[in-house]
């Protein structure tokens, strides 16, 4: 596995249920798009719409004259074209095994960072695509049910204070959770109530910063 892959799992968020699934499937989309494999693991692409992955064909000497079937019924033209083909052919194929390899890891990864719950809904899975697939239609919520409860953790991330924890933490939450509200214009309708929880909440933890 590669170093940003192995990083991403020893800091996963494990795929315990539709709470979490936002995360979770963020860094799996991170990663397939890091490694410029997404267009073969998109789930929220139609199977038939998801394009084949197979190994590059080989040339060979028919491809540069109809008759040919040795180096040596090529002339020097065509000779020049043979290298040209190889050297192509060489190139796509290092990118093709690149991308396997990338894929074989995303699978790995996606085992490695689901529940057992969530495992026993892919164990008949090959493909990561397959993985993903079965995994949104399981625990990806509707966006009516999301959109609620992000508003609701923003709130309650709002009002609760960092009180003992670390305030760069309990920041680091609220800004993750603001982010995911603005995404979808949650909080637009009524802005000065962003501003008077956050100041209600700050001012818990620091009540000259309100003053």
């Amino acid at each position: 596995m590669n170093t940003a892959m192995q990083q991403a799992t020893r800091t996963a968020i494990i795929l315990t249920g539709p709470e979490v699934w936002d995360d979770w499937f963020a860094n799996a989309r991170r990663l397939a798009k890091n490694a410029d494999i997404w267009e073969y693991v998109d789930p929220s692409a139609a199977e038939e719409d998801i394009p084949p992955f197979s190994r590059p064909t080989r040339p060979t000497y028919s491809m540069v004259r109809a008759t040919a079937t040795t180096y040596g019924d090529l002339d020097a033209a065509e000779r020049e074209e043979w290298v040209r083909l190889n050297r192509e052919y060489a190139e796509e194929n290092d990118e093709f095994k690149r991308k396997k390899k990338s894929l074989t890891e995303l699978i790995a990864r996606i085992q490695d960072t689901v529940s057992q719950k969530a495992l026993s809904h892919i164990s008949s899975c090959d493909t990561a695509y397959e993985m993903l697939f079965k995994l949104k239609a399981k625990f990806c919520p509707t966006e009516d049910i999301r959109k609620i409860e992000l508003v609701a953790k923003f709130r309650n991330q709002l009002r609760s204070g960092p009180k003992s924890r670390n305030i760069e933490d309990w920041l680091s939450e609220l800004e993750r959770l603001y982010s995911q509200c603005s995404d979808r214009n949650l909080l637009e309708a009524d802005s000065s109530i962003k501003v008077r929880d956050f100041l209600d909440a700050v001012s818990n933890t620091d009540p000259a910063f309100v003053d």
